[in-house]
């Protein structure tokens, strides 16, 4: 798979990516994914326990390794493309461990034990060898990869869908509790936030807190992306804590009931259904439809519609209830080649970090995404 030279990331650009590769998984969804700094490999945890890296420059399936006894929930990989950190999927105790893992030795390098129940957020710092974990027993975690013990410890006590997100100077950290958002300092978080935003939404259901599933930062720190099982994403200003744009017009795929024991859940997932493109500008969602639509955060009314493929522009009637929150509807929808009356909800969105690709993985397959060379 031939990479382009560096070109800029814009409406007509995304309007043309296309399904490049397609990686059949046997009703072995991936449902949390990852790429490697270079943007060279991506790494799939799957339903049936097994983590698969994937060469993207080749487009081939590289390595497939087995992690029945423990299983695998989520993957990120470390600083070196050798190295990840697993979370378990398997067993009531071990659902809270993280482990350390060499994919040139194909072995466990360290285990990490706090978390007492599923662990649902996982990120390595941008700057060094620590990383955040929550869980669903009310407890974020910061580590070191060289320590099996957590160093930072922040007891929220609330037995609900704790989410954290680290900031890309690898200086601050997010925790989102419905319906606050709440801004560490990492090298001094024991003191307690330095901003806490409360994010009220009259659209959002009663019970928001079943709606919430992710946060992340943009590249640029700029901005901190909420999402939700629900038909509307947040973006929101991460100096003020103000909702820039609410993101609609999506069918997400709704999270399995956390309530349900991970032995039992045979839909096992993590909210990965949507990513942000490197330059923070576009937001990519899939959907319940097996389509992924593309939201361009920084719209205005001054974009070039016509520049668009008129088939993969999507336009909505958006129903704003009255709501002073400003509106953002999809720009594009992109949709795969599939079978007639078959729809495979999209579970996992991630653009590569360093070049024009990005993969998702539906019931059936994984799939990579790019713009065909004959357009450059």
């Amino acid at each position: 798979m031939a990479f382009p030279s560096a070109v800029p990331l814009t409406p007509w650009l995304l309007s043309n990516f296309k399904v490049s590769r397609t990686f059949e998984q046997d009703r072995n969804p991936a449902y949390s994914m990852c790429f490697d700094e270079p943007g060279d490999h991506c790494a799939a945890a799957t339903k049936h326990n097994t983590l698969d890296i994937y060469d993207c420059r080749g487009g081939t399936l590289k390595a497939s390794y087995n992690h029945k006894q423990h299983g695998v929930g989520l993957c990120r990989y470390t600083h070196l493309s050798s190295n990840m950190i697993l979370s378990s999927s398997k067993g009531l105790k071990g659902q809270g461990e993280i482990r350390y893992f060499s994919l040139h030795d194909n072995t466990y390098l360290r285990l990490y034990r706090g978390h007492t129940t599923r662990v649902v957020c996982l990120e390595m710092s941008p700057l060094d060898d620590q990383f955040i974990s929550s869980a669903f027993d009310g407890t974020v975690r910061l580590w070191d990869l060289r320590a099996p013990e957590c160093h930072g410890l922040l007891d929220l006590d609330k037995q609900e869908r704790l989410m954290c997100t680290i900031d890309n100077a690898g200086l601050v950290f997010a925790v989102a509790l419905y319906p606050e958002i709440r801004l560490y300092d990492i090298r001094s978080f024991d003191t307690g936030p330095f901003s806490t935003w409360s994010i009220q939404d009259e659209q959002l259901p009663e019970h928001g807190a079943r709606y919430w599933s992710s946060i992340k930062f943009t590249n640029n720190g700029k901005h901190i992306l909420l999402t939700t099982t629900y038909n509307t994403h947040y973006l929101i200003d991460a100096f003020e804590g103000k909702i820039v744009k609410r993101l609609l017009g999506v069918e997400p795929v709704p999270l399995p009931d956390p309530t349900e024991p991970m032995s039992r859940n045979k839909k096992n997932r993590w909210s990965e259904e949507v990513a942000l493109t490197p330059d923070g500008r576009y937001a990519l969602g899939g959907t319940s439809r097996q389509t992924v639509v593309v939201w361009d955060l920084l719209s205005t009314p001054e974009i070039d519609t016509s520049l668009i493929r008129e088939e993969h522009l999507r336009t909505y009637e958006m129903d704003v209830m009255a709501s002073p929150l400003p509106n953002c509807a999809p720009l594009i929808e992109l949709a795969p080649p599939r079978l007639p009356d078959v729809v495979r909800p999209v579970y996992t969105t991630h653009f590569s970090p360093k070049s024009a690709l990005f993969v998702t993985s539906d019931e059936d397959a994984v799939k990579f995404w790019q713009p065909p060379p004959s357009i450059f």
